[in-house]
């Protein structure tokens, strides 16, 4: 009895490898010379920057906060700022 591949489960497959080489991280990552200006960053996006808050070997990570927009009254999403890290340099 042989076994045949529907089209739809080779779909699926191709689609998985797809999303898994798109989510993969990179290897080397811009260090950027300046943070991002406010909402440059979407909520979540991390960033590397120069900076001299960090000891010598290390550079900045910055992580995008969230801006409640103009004129609504967004309840489930309140403000969070970004958050700043010190991480060594790759």
């Amino acid at each position: 009895m042989s076994h045949s591949w529907s089209g739809s489960m080779k779909r699926w497959i191709v689609a998985c490898a797809a999303l898994l080489t798109i989510a993969s991280p990179t290897i080397a990552q811009e260090v950027l010379k300046r943070e991002p200006a406010r909402g440059g960053l979407r909520y979540g996006e991390k960033v590397l920057v120069e900076s001299r808050k960090c000891s010598k070997g290390q550079v900045m990570e910055v992580t995008g906060g969230r801006i409640p927009s103009r004129g609504t009254r967004n309840t489930q999403a309140p403000p969070t700022p970004r958050e700043r890290r010190c991480v060594p340099r790759a």
